[in-house]
């Protein structure tokens, strides 16, 4: 990421470059069924990991960072109001599509520039 953000640097400087994280997926904690708590804990660590590196990517790079995993923490795919759907066949298929109201929200969602 790091590199594509220095090369869109590099060839167009006045251009307005994003690296917009995704939504937030699994609850906080615990299991969610099917998924195990291991297993759950388990797309929390990477997910966790992919939003560092793309707010690192963006600080390192001069862009911007549209951080909608924290803007949907609490409609996660489990939640009562969900900006995803939940998981679905083909197994082993997760959440990963945005709802309709993922959808505006992560449109609407304000964009910051990342810290550095």
């Amino acid at each position: 990421m790091k590199e594509v953000g220095r090369t869109l640097r590099h060839r167009s400087p006045q251009a307005k470059v994003l690296f917009v994280d995704y939504l937030t997926l699994l609850p906080p904690a615990g299991a969610a069924p099917p998924l195990s708590g291991v297993d759950a804990a388990l797309g929390r660590r990477v997910a966790d990991t992919l939003e560092r590196v793309t707010g690192e990517a963006a600080a390192d790079t001069g862009c911007e960072w549209v951080r909608v995993a924290e803007a949907s923490r609490e409609h996660h795919a489990w939640s009562e109001r969900p900006w995803t759907t939940k998981f679905g066949l083909p197994l082993p298929a997760g959440p990963r599509h945005c709802t309709q109201r993922g959808r505006h929200a992560r449109s609407r969602r304000p964009r910051r520039r990342a810290a550095t």
